[in-house]
């Protein structure tokens, strides 16, 4: 017998009646009884309550407990159906609890498809995580076109995008920003994806006194590889009090078969 076939056996007329369904030895069965709840979220919150607790409360008690991540995902998808208060504050912080890439991006998708609202601060504090690359990409999506962001959260949104959002100018009025996220623990990310967008490398001249050596090398380099060579950063490089900037930039002028300046 097929566990649809098991589950329409049974009556389920309160939650009490689905728990065994949930907790049945044969997936398939359980793996039914999620497909019945997904068909009609509407009846199966209609169901009779049991022990004064609803279907909503049911799952996110399941989602609660200590499970392995597969067995999360079919509830995750079932929870999702319920137009329900405590669905949405649980996916919230699921969003900003969460260390699964996998239950991150179904939390997104959720905040995403109901247009549920997230504090601005919640949503800053997933882009500036240090501890889930995934959390930060979530959070530039969500934030993506936002108005009132500074220059600085800007360049976080711009980064981890993937292009859908532009980095800011690099001026007078923004220099302070680049120098910051250049000096925190973003840096080599961002100098990954700054290879090929972000400022003009002529713009770079302003944060030049500003940038330490392998950052100043780090832009001969693009400056000599770049076509045509960038001759502002170029010379700059040359022209450095640091010795180990004026040989890299002499060592890139070779490498890249550049005239010197």
């Amino acid at each position: 017998m097929t566990g649809d076939a098991q589950v329409r056996e049974f009556r389920i007329r309160s939650v009490g009646d689905l728990l065994p369904l949930l907790d049945h030895a044969d997936p398939g069965v359980r793996a039914a009884a999620f497909s019945s709840v997904l068909a009609d979220p509407d009846k199966a919150m209609a169901l009779a309550s049991y022990r004064n607790r609803d279907i909503v409360d049911i799952f996110i008690d399941r989602l609660k407990r200590p499970l392995p991540q597969r067995d999360k995902v079919p509830l995750l998808s079932v929870l999702g159906q319920f137009n329900d208060r405590r669905v949405a504050a649980f996916f919230r912080g699921l969003l900003l609890r969460e260390n699964s890439d996998e239950l991150l991006h179904i939390a997104a998708r959720y905040v995403i498809d109901t247009g549920l609202e997230v504090p601005m601060e919640e949503l800053l504090r997933l882009l500036h995580s240090t501890d889930s690359m995934s959390r930060n990409r979530i959070a530039a999506a969500l934030l993506h076109g936002h108005r009132n962001l500074s220059s600085a959260d800007c360049i976080r949104v711009a980064a981890f995008s993937s292009g859908t959002s532009p980095f800011p100018p690099l001026d007078s009025a923004t220099a302070e920003a680049w120098q910051q996220q250049l000096d925190s623990p973003l840096r080599d990310y961002l100098c990954l994806v700054l290879e090929t967008s972000g400022p003009a490398l002529e713009d770079w001249e302003i944060l030049w006194p500003a940038l330490e050596a392998e950052l100043q090398s780090w832009l001969v380099r693009r400056a000599c590889h770049h076509s045509p060579p960038v001759d502002t950063i170029i010379q700059l490089g040359l022209a450095s009090p640091r010795d180990a900037v004026r040989l890299s930039t002499a060592r890139y002028i070779r490498l890249y078969g550049l005239a010197r300046p």
